[in-house]
């Protein structure tokens, strides 16, 4: 994402007051600011998933490397499979032992 600028990633947990379709979305804020921007890991508290024992690092690494894609392709126009490739390596760097 280093064309993209400075990415600011921040986390959320929200309750999805029973419209759970998803486990986490996203809201990509690009500032005024040339090369500022955040990406808003929004995480839905009450999602089925979240009930069995996910540890909130895995949690934070799943929903990041997913909205980190959707980003790349909703909001970014990058290719499906550049989008891929850089989610990937974040999410090498990420879990890494």
């Amino acid at each position: 994402m280093a064309d993209e600028g400075d990415i600011t990633i921040t986390y959320f947990e929200k309750d999805n007051s029973g419209n759970v379709q998803a486990p986490f979305d996203y809201i990509f804020d690009e500032s005024e600011d040339e090369g500022k921007a955040e990406l808003q890991v929004i995480l839905f508290t009450n999602h089925p998933l979240w009930r069995k024992k996910v540890d909130d690092s895995v949690r934070r690494i799943l929903a990041t490397s997913d909205a980190i894609y959707r980003m790349l392709v909703e909001k970014l126009d990058y290719d499906t499979y550049k989008a891929l490739m850089i989610r990937n390596e974040w999410l090498n760097k990420r879990t890494e032992g």
